[in-house]
């Protein structure tokens, strides 16, 4: 993963590529929220590091991943958290690590996040590319949700990324 850019370079330090919120909810419904680890670092490798479970964090959960300009992710099941062992969760290896199998294949056989949901509202559609067309045609430089691919600029680039997104027409597949 490369990392976030803003106007002068990296967004973060060296090996961060971007903030994500890592929420817990409840197994059985309405799901309801229980905790947030917000502002947790992606790293380049993909991979997040969470060191503050506690024993509020034990018991089964769904693990929801958010982003600036992603669409909000859940696990495919409920996961068990003991906050005396690591938990170790890999979205990449499958779609079907998701719910829904909601995660796109990418061109190195890893499952990713869609990108696209720059205004938040769980879908990526013609809203979000309006909000990225208007941002690229201000020519925005720096660290925005418009800025799909990351490298500190609004353009074309993120337009083509929406575009491939939105075709599917993508969108939250919650429990």
């Amino acid at each position: 993963m490369n990392q976030a850019r803003n106007e002068s370079g990296p967004q973060f330090d060296n090996g961060i590529a971007d903030s994500i919120r890592v929420e817990l909810h409840n197994a059985t419904s309405p799901y309801e929220f229980v905790s947030s680890f917000g502002s947790t670092y992606l790293q380049t490798n993909g991979t997040i590091n969470i060191k503050t479970f506690t024993s509020d964090h034990t018991g089964t959960f769904y693990v929801v991943i958010k982003n600036r300009n992603s669409v909000e992710t859940w696990s495919a099941n409920p996961i068990t958290i003991n906050s005396l062992v690591p938990l170790f969760y890999d979205f990449s290896t499958s779609a079907s690590q998701a719910y829904g199998n909601n995660l796109k294949l990418m061109s190195d056989n890893v499952y990713a996040i869609f990108s696209g949901d720059a205004n938040q509202d769980c879908i990526v559609d013609a809203s979000d590319m309006a909000i990225i067309d208007n941002s690229s045609t201000a020519i925005k430089l720096g660290y925005y949700p418009e800025d799909l691919n990351g490298d500190g600029i609004v353009d074309a680039s993120d337009m083509a990324i929406i575009d491939n997104n939105s075709t599917a027409v993508v969108h939250v597949m919650r429990p």
